[in-house]
Formats: C-alpha cells, sequence, structure tokens
C-alpha cells in the first residue's frame, strides 16, 4: 500500500500464490523490485504482520528498507497469545 497527495490508501501490489511461505514471499519480493524499482533507491517502509516465511525473505528487498510490524497484527497476536482483556489497554 501507498498513499496518494489526497492521503487515500494506494494498492502499489498483491500477488496470488500457492501459500505463506518464504518462497512465495522471496517471488513476491522480487518481482515488486522489478516492477518498482525506486523501492530500492528511496526511503521506503515495509509494514507488515511478520507472518509465515516473511522474516526470512524480507531480505530480497535489501538493506535501504526500513522494516516495521504493523499495530494491529501486533495488538491482535498479543491479546490472543495473552488476553482479550487486555485489547483495550493496547
Amino acid at each position: 500500500m501507498g498513499i496518494n497527495a489526497n492521503r487515500n490508501g494506494l494498492v502499489l501490489a498483491w500477488a496470488v500464490v500457492k501459500s505463506e511461505n518464504e518462497d512465495s514471499w522471496r517471488y513476491f519480493f522480487k518481482h515488486l523490485i522489478r516492477a518498482i524499482p525506486e523501492i530500492e533507491e528511496e526511503a521506503t517502509i515495509f509494514i507488515s504482520d511478520r507472518d509465515k516465511g516473511l522474516g526470512a525473505a524480507d531480505n530480497e528487498l535489501g538493506d535501504g528498507i526500513i522494516r516495521a510490524v504493523c499495530a494491529y497484527y501486533l495488538m491482535d497476536n498479543f491479546t490472543t497469545k495473552f488476553s482479550r482483556t487486555l485489547k483495550p489497554l493496547f
């Protein structure tokens, strides 16, 4: 996702894959960089839920990418593991 001049979300890329695993993520990142080469040249933040195989595959993006964890998924994982009653405190 990106943000356009009107501050609206803009889908930059998506893929249909057999499953979420390291190979699928590597495939996605490789083609993402081919489609949008500026990702390697300009300040870019990659926000994810750190799901299956993603952590191992995100090195395809290179060192210039800032990695961040989506707060929604962080909250969901935290409250699932510990207690749903803590959700309002998050």
